[in-house]
């Protein structure tokens, strides 16, 4: 494994730049999709985002697989961190779990 310099960091934003989609929008439509959960989810709604967030990322098995990445992007992170000029970290607003579910992490 090649060693990673820590003078540089490259911090990627999840949703919308490093995916194309947003990943609170993606567990959301598979929530819809579910009709028992539609009602249950339109109780949480009327809560903050936060707790959306949070209810959708333990509810959804959110298949990251569906979601779009920037290949030209993927290609300049890896290779990037493959020459050991950076370190990749991810910067997102989504809840840690949905983050945590990604390819990256």
């Amino acid at each position: 494994m090649n060693n990673v310099s820590t003078d540089l960091l490259l911090c990627m934003y999840l949703d919308g730049t490093l995916l194309k989609s947003d990943l609170l929008l993606a567990s959301c439509s598979t929530i819809l999709a579910q009709l028992l959960m539609a009602i249950q989810f339109s109780l949480w709604l009327f809560r903050a985002k936060a707790y959306l967030e949070e209810r959708a990322s333990k509810r959804v098995p959110l298949d990251v697989t569906y979601l779009s990445y920037p290949a030209d992007l993927l290609d300049y992170i890896a290779n990037e961190h493959e020459r050991g000029h950076i370190a990749v970290a991810l910067a997102t607003a989504s809840h840690r779990l949905l983050a945590d579910r990604t390819f990256l992490s």
